[in-house]
């Protein structure tokens, strides 16, 4: 499990207030943490698949439960230098985003330069279906993932624009953060409608 001691030496950039959705639950104190290593994004996801197995004895569908995270890891933010990012509650990651510092083209006529998300994910108790139906314990952890992607790419000089590729069951998710859809499972922010984003997601 990885424990608020584990995650002092990554630079704390922010904390957010979030709000526990289940019942009789208190809310959360989250902090917000850059520069995770390949070690600890591993034991987070490794958290992760501990509560897939416990709730449903086996992976449940959910898209990323069948990535092989350990390769992910190793190749995006061990040998490409991928900066990620976690928010970290009750000594858990509620939630991961590992972007590509290389910037990508737009898929639009104008073409310009996107951040690139690699791979953005909610813990599994953050998700509507997270225990055979239940309701998620962080609600808005998707949004909040969101802001600082878009962060992430003002601060690299890209205005807010990011680019991702989306998993299937997410692609409602973005198209009702008014992304655009520049083609099949491929999604984008341009400058304007992140600036709309960031001020709607307050």
């Amino acid at each position: 499990m990885a424990s608020p001691s584990d995650t002092a030496s990554k630079r704390l950039v922010r904390t957010y207030a979030l709000r526990n959705n289940w019942p009789g639950g208190r809310d959360l104190h989250a902090e917000v943490r850059e520069g995770l290593d390949p070690q600890q994004v591993e034991s987070a996801i490794s958290n992760w698949r501990v509560y897939w197995m416990a709730a449903f004895g086996r992976p449940v569908g959910q898209g990323d439960d069948f990535w092989d995270w350990t390769e992910i890891i190793r190749e995006k933010v061990g040998e490409a230098g991928c900066p990620a990012t976690g928010f970290f509650a009750d000594g858990l990651c509620q939630g991961i985003l590992i972007w590509n510092p290389i910037p990508v083209e737009s898929k639009l006529p104008h073409r310009e330069p996107r951040l690139f998300v690699e791979y953005l994910a909610k813990a599994p108790w953050n998700r509507m279906n997270g225990t055979n139906g239940a309701r998620s314990r962080v609600k808005r952890m998707g949004p909040l993932l969101m802001r600082e992607a878009v962060r992430a790419s003002v601060l690299a000089d890209l205005d807010g624009a990011i680019q991702l590729e989306a998993e299937e069951q997410a692609v409602n998710f973005y198209r009702d953060i008014n992304m655009i859809e520049v083609a099949d499972l491929l999604f984008e922010f341009d400058e304007d409608r992140a600036a709309l984003f960031l001020g709607l997601s307050v």
